[in-house]
This record gives structure tokens, sequence and C-alpha cells, in this order.
């Protein structure tokens, strides 16, 4: 709990190298679930918003800022 969840992917890719190499011949580990394609996906989700929601204040001021200053 409350730790980044980058470094304990990380962490866990590294940890399960080390358990696939430990298992007997012929048992695997599958990933079934990655929630690191979860994290970037929202990770660039925020990312555009926060980039068009700034374009889109800078367009609104400079309409209002220009109507003002030519009323």
């Amino acid at each position: 709990m409350g730790e980044n969840s980058r470094d304990v992917k990380i962490a866990l890719e590294r940890a399960m190298s080390d358990v696939r190499n430990a298992l007997p011949p012929g048992v695997a580990i599958d990933v079934v679930y990655k929630r690191t394609y979860l994290v970037d996906a929202v990770l660039r989700t925020v990312g555009r918003n926060l980039l068009e929601g700034a374009v889109l204040m800078i367009a609104v001021l400079f309409a209002f800022l220009g109507t003002s200053a030519r009323g």
C-alpha cells in the first residue's frame, strides 16, 4: 500500500523472471492481466487532457481579453 505502482511492477517482473528460471521443466507461469497497460493508458490520457485543457483556457482567455480590449 502506498507504493509507486511502476516501481512495484518493475520489481515484480524481475522477481517473476527469477521464479520462471527456478521452475521445474514443463511448468510455466503465464501473465493473464498486466496492469501496466492500464497505467500507461491513463497517464497518456491525463497528459493529453491537460494539454487540451491548457490550450482551451488560453483560447478562452484570448477571446475574452481580446473583446474587452476592443470595447
